[in-house]
């Protein structure tokens, strides 16, 4: 026995003594090559060496620096070589995404290539970037035809209005068909070919339907419903055809389902091209009217979106860009050779261009800027400027430091280090104060892909859930195990999720018939005990909002409160699970509480306001008091505190630009909240001229 035991050791000492020598064989020759391409400068003899240490190592840190040293070489060699140095950056970061330093550098250098091979170089050719205009109010303004105009929806006096690029003169546009008809607003439109009128969908007060499209001339001298239809629930214009005749639509929900269709200006008949959900996307006729190009949703995927070119007809479709990064159709080139799109396959969001041919494409995509961010196309003139608006706000969580005594803010809001910056919402502390979370949004289209992002508090070490839905208002399970939040998925219709974080597993708790209308989100708190949970439901037909609590075992569900609103109320649970804040979203709000096991409200505060966004609230720990967001009476939001006993009302003493949800520590001295800093940054227009390829180049 004593024998084995002994011959035992001795094979494990030489089988540990192999490893090393392998591990020590494979770094000698990393060293090698090393000296081949910087002492030798024999770049090629250098790859053979760097590509026989991936072959041989196990070492994955030795084995992604040698894939960074091969494409480094091929770099070195010369443009030749640029698509070979290309592809090894790229196996760097696709095979060895656990080396975050190495995946590092080949990100930079991958950039640095594709900056070198973009059709355009800055400073040639005239190459511009200007900025038009440095403040928008709305940020899916379009422009004219002829550049001349922008038009966008004035808030102000609810109606469409145009502003003069050359003079800065604005004109309101009559924008009712009856005078007697309530207020409007339009979410989306675009112009005719001849720049003399727009189409719009119109929403409406009191529950902000989707009522008509509406064609409005800009002298003020028609306002007419071209479309009306109880059978989809969102219509969206999307281009004008050239010819004046057709107008490019999005139909969404409804009855009918979502589908891409032709809307005749003659007469307002509709015939449906495709049937498919366009999702928040994008589309445009080729400027001769044969094909429509458009971005949209995989099947299989909630995260990225592709590019499809389609004919007129309906009957022939070709991918344009299938690629697994966010790609965004941005508009067709006036000649109608190129297609240019916005996608994020280097890191950041940039200015792609692809060359079409006949409907399909015809050749490979190459990189126009990079670098532009988070863009809206606002058009393309016939000299081929791309005129786009450049969204300055973002949303980052906010922390604040808190005074036990006094409870007012002690310093001015830091905005929390997240791994993503600009599209951050809706924090909640975890029941034992070490961490937090908060929904990530990122891509092109932060509405499109979300993640759960759960950061420590102590190390500031993050874990990431990337979700196949959108998902709003994330609530912790009192165990910590468990994050509860609201599910929006491609077809519009809420849920309530449940997100297991040791395993990552997602489980659907509560999930809305399809044949259900509502007009609100799903909200889930769940009770201290961890046997319930409570949640505003709003349903569309009779206009009501209601709470209720259900049973997480037997799914069993009592209705506790409801209300009579065109938006849905807001609610918080107390810390002991005995009391419901809840607060509507009226002109005139009144913040109450209600015992969780039912009965009569209690008013504790009631205060005006103007618009729709949410008055957010959450208790402190020890059960005594409300934070909420109000709007100061200068101007921004701020942040005050109500007790349940009633009494006055503390301003705890910040201003910001608005509040998205808010959560209290349970230590009582922090809270968080969703912002966009104490600054409203708006959106600019810019134009982007002379980047489009030659005509001697084109092919």
């Amino acid at each position: 026995m004593k024998k084995l035991l002994i011959m035992i050791a001795i094979l494990t000492l030489m089988a540990l003594s192999f490893g090393s020598l392998a591990q020590q064989n494979g770094y000698d020759l990393f060293q090698k090559a090393l000296a081949k391409e910087r002492a030798e400068g024999n770049l090629e003899e250098a790859i053979v060496l760097y590509q026989k240490v991936i072959d041989e190592t196990k070492d994955e840190s030795l084995a992604a620096k040698a894939q960074l040293r091969i494409g480094i070489c091929y770099e070195k060699l010369g443009k030749e070589k640029a698509k070979l140095a290309q592809e090894s950056f790229q196996k760097v970061i696709d095979d060895y995404p656990q080396q975050i330093e190495t995946v590092k550098v080949a990100r930079e250098k991958l950039s640095g290539l594709l900056r070198a091979q973009t059709l355009i170089q800055e400073g040639e050719r005239e190459f511009k970037m200007r900025q038009l205009l440095p403040k928008l109010w709305d940020r899916f303004a379009k422009v004219s035809p002829d550049g001349r105009y922008l038009a966008y929806f004035n808030y102000d006096v609810g109606s469409m209005a145009v502003h003069e690029l050359a003079t800065g003169k604005e004109r309101i546009i009559k924008s009712k068909i009856k005078e007697d008809e309530p207020e409007g607003e339009s979410w989306s439109y675009t112009w005719s070919p001849d720049g003399e009128a727009l189409i719009c969908n119109w929403w409406q007060a009191p529950g902000w339907n989707w009522v008509d499209l509406r064609i409005l001339r800009i002298d003020g001298t028609e306002q007419r419903c071209l479309f009306q239809s109880d059978e989809y629930d969102d219509v969206y214009p999307m281009d004008w055809s050239s010819d004046g005749n057709y107008i490019l639509t999005a139909f969404y929900g409804g009855q009918l389902g979502g589908g891409i269709g032709l809307i005749s200006v003659k007469n307002g008949s509709v015939r449906i091209i495709k049937t498919i959900d366009p999702k928040w996307g994008n589309m445009a006729f080729s400027p001769d009217d044969q094909y429509i190009v458009y971005d949209f949703l995989p099947e299989e995927e909630y995260s990225s979106r592709d590019i499809s070119i389609l004919s007129v007809n309906g009957k022939v479709e070709v991918p344009l860009i299938t690629h697994p990064a966010h790609d965004s159709f941005l508009g067709w080139s006036p000649d109608g050779k190129h297609v240019l799109f916005a996608s994020d396959r280097t890191g950041t969001n940039d200015l792609w261009i692809i060359a079409v041919k006949n409907g399909k494409p015809a050749g490979k995509p190459e990189l126009i800027k990079k670098g532009l961010g988070n863009i809206d196309a606002s058009g393309i003139t016939p000299d081929g400027s791309f005129y786009y608006i450049s969204p300055r706000q973002m949303e980052d969580i906010y922390v604040a430091e808190m005074d036990q005594s006094t409870g007012k803010i002690i310093d001015a809001p830091e905005k929390m280090i997240l791994s993503r910056e600009g599209s951050n919402r809706w924090p909640q502390y975890s029941p034992d104060g070490k961490s937090i979370v908060c929904v990530l949004a990122g891509g092109i289209r932060g509405i499109v892909e979300n993640s759960l992002c759960v950061r420590s508090l102590d190390t500031g070490k993050e874990l990431l859930f990337p979700l196949r839905t959108n998902a709003l208002f994330p609530r912790w399970h009192p165990d910590g195990r468990f994050i509860y939040f609201t599910a929006l998925d491609r077809s519009g219709h809420f849920g309530i999720q449940c997100l297991e974080l040791k395993t990552g597993q997602v489980s659907n708790v509560l999930l809305e018939e399809p044949e259900e209308k509502h007009f609100g989100n799903l909200k889930a708190e769940v009770s201290p005990d961890g046997k319930y949970f409570y949640y505003v439901y709003s349903e569309g037909d009779d206009r009501m909002c209601r709470l209720y609590v259900r049973d997480l075992e037997t799914g069993i569900k009592k209705e506790l409160f409801r209300m009579a609103v065109r938006l849905p109320f807001v609610s918080s649970l107390s810390p002991d699970g005995k009391w419901l804040a809840i607060v509507s979203r009226e002109e005139e709000r009144d913040i109450q509480i209600l015992p969780t096991t039912g009965g009569k409200t209690r008013e504790l505060y009631r205060f005006k306001h103007s618009g729709g966004h949410p008055t957010w609230l959450d208790w402190t720990p020890d059960n005594k008091y409300i934070i909420f967001t109000k709007k100061n009476e200068d101007s921004g939001w701020g942040l005050y505190r109500i007790s349940i006993e009633g009494g006055d009302l503390l301003n705890l003493g910040i201003s910001t630009t608005f509040i998205d949800d808010i959560s209290v520590h349970p230590s009582g001295k922090h809270l968080s909240f969703g912002s966009s800093g104490p600054e409203w940054k708006n959106p600019e227009l810019w134009v982007m001229e002379n980047f489009l390829p030659k005509p001697e180049d084109k092919k």
